[in-house]
């Protein structure tokens, strides 16, 4: 697995060349009809070390929005206090349940940045929610990469300049290819793990 780092996550912003970070998608995973809610989700969140406690660069809060979608607020605790929202869906596909990520604003020392230029993007993989863990494996961009260049692995996409790829299937395209590779470990390669944040740690 390969571990994904606040900056990773972050790759969803603009795809670049040579980035390792995770596949983008036009199209999302989950529509707001099958969307469904994980209560066991909402809460504030922080990284999990190599050490099992709490990183302390940057605080993950769900919240339910609406009937059947979240926001995920990423709150950089420097300086800069960057902050950025995602709107987040979940679905069940034979069984596991599915993340779907799109950016929706985002902030710099209070400020709005003006994002409208960014395409809506959508990232995706599998999670899992337990009491005080949240464990969440994202489909690779290497992987999909190398599997396209091969020719095995037929998933309908779009070559950009500089060796930038996009995938451009619709929603049921990519839900047959998330039961077919479901379990396959190097496709979800891009590994966060969370743990809750204490009382006392929450701010």
């Amino acid at each position: 697995m390969k571990p994904l780092s606040l900056c990773l996550w972050l790759a969803l912003l603009l795809p670049v060349a040579g980035c390792s970070g995770p596949a983008q998608s036009i199209h999302p995973l989950v529509g707001e009809e099958e969307a469904i809610l994980e209560p066991g989700l909402v809460g504030q969140w922080c990284e999990e070390s190599e050490e099992l406690v709490c990183e302390d660069d940057a605080t993950w809060t769900f919240e339910i929005k609406g009937e059947r979608t979240y926001t995920l607020t990423i709150e950089e605790l420097d300086a800069e206090r960057e902050k950025f929202v995602f709107e987040i869906r979940l679905a069940r596909i034979d069984g596991r349940l599915y993340l779907d990520a799109a950016l929706a604003e985002q902030y710099v020392r209070g400020k709005k940045v003006d994002t409208d230029f960014l395409l809506p993007w959508h990232m995706f993989g599998w999670i899992e929610v337990e009491h005080d863990a949240v464990r969440i494996r994202l489909l690779d961009y290497d992987w999909v990469r190398d599997a396209l260049k091969e020719g095995g692995l037929e998933l309908a996409h779009v070559n950009l300049e500089q060796g930038v790829f996009l995938i451009t299937a619709g929603p049921e395209e990519l839900q047959e290819f998330a039961r077919k590779y479901s379990w396959h470990e190097e496709a979800f390669a891009l590994k966060l793990d969370l743990m809750r944040r204490t009382p006392a740690q929450q701010f």
